[in-house]
């Protein structure tokens, strides 16, 4: 699972899933918590195991904070 935060700006969740897209990397699953409130909530992201360090660093190297 990795925690991506959003931030405040608009579209920012299409905009991950575009970066996700953009990777190759299918989702298992996404998550939006209870705790995910504007400007500056977060997702997570579930992935394979295998898939989760490019993920993390694609997601980097495109400006996002990945937990």
């Amino acid at each position: 699972m990795l925690s991506v935060s959003l931030g405040d700006q608009d579209r920012r969740l299409e905009r991950l899933l575009d970066d996700v897209s953009e990777a190759r990397v299918d989702l298992e699953d996404l998550l939006l918590p209870e705790t995910t409130a504007p400007p500056c909530g977060a997702v997570e992201l579930l992935v394979a195991p295998d898939v989760a360090r490019p993920l993390t660093d694609a997601l980097r190297d495109r400006g996002w904070a990945v937990r």
